[in-house]
């Protein structure tokens, strides 16, 4: 089995606050629920204590720009097996990462996933003692280099949720990802970026 720590949630932003004109929010809210189940998966078969919260711009999940419900149920994540934080960096509580495995979930794969405070390359500089990621719980509106307003400008319709792919993963440029199967069901991707 193996054993990760700490469950990082980046900029899953609450769907029904995300302008409806531009996003497929019921769409959203559909694929939200079945990455919610995914981590619930994979919290019970890595063992993980913790999640932070992290929406950007939410403070402190106290505004709508809060992580989205179906992140904070209680079966996903029991308060008397997970304890939970709203954090945006390794600073805030050094204790959660120090020499801990990190699971980062999140949207956008390409851009927040990576960039924020708690994001791949800032944990992959804070001494955490590896980093993990997974297709089951990372997405993202556009392709790599595009935003999620240039593609509503191309194509005028609602921008869909799209989950990460393992292709994703194993054409990354920036970070090599080595794939190992949980069950029969399951995968997480290690980020060989940390050499443990």
């Amino acid at each position: 089995m193996i054993k990760l720590d700490t469950l990082v949630l980046i900029d899953f932003f609450d769907h029904n606050n995300l302008d409806k004109k531009i996003y497929d929010i019921e769409q959203q809210g559909t694929e939200y629920k079945k990455v919610a189940r995914y981590l619930e998966n994979l919290r019970i078969e890595t063992g993980i204590t913790d999640v932070v919260y992290s929406a950007y711009g939410s403070n402190y999940e106290l505004n709508p720009n809060c992580t989205d419900p179906a992140f904070k149920q209680h079966r996903t994540f029991p308060p008397d097996q997970i304890n939970r934080h709203a954090l945006y960096s390794v600073e805030e509580k050094p204790e959660l990462f120090k020499d801990k495995a990190i699971l980062v979930a999140g949207n956008s794969f390409w851009s927040c996933v990576r960039q924020q405070d708690l994001g791949i390359l800032n944990l992959s500089k804070s001494g955490v003692k590896s980093i993990w990621s997974s297709p089951g719980i990372t997405g993202y509106y556009s392709p790599r280099g595009k935003t999620p307003e240039d593609i509503f400008k191309q194509t005028k319709k609602p921008i869909p949720y799209i989950n990460a792919t393992i292709k994703d993963f194993r054409e990354d440029e920036s970070f090599k990802w080595r794939k190992v199967e949980l069950t029969d069901n399951h995968c997480i991707f290690k980020c060989d970026i940390i050499n443990t």
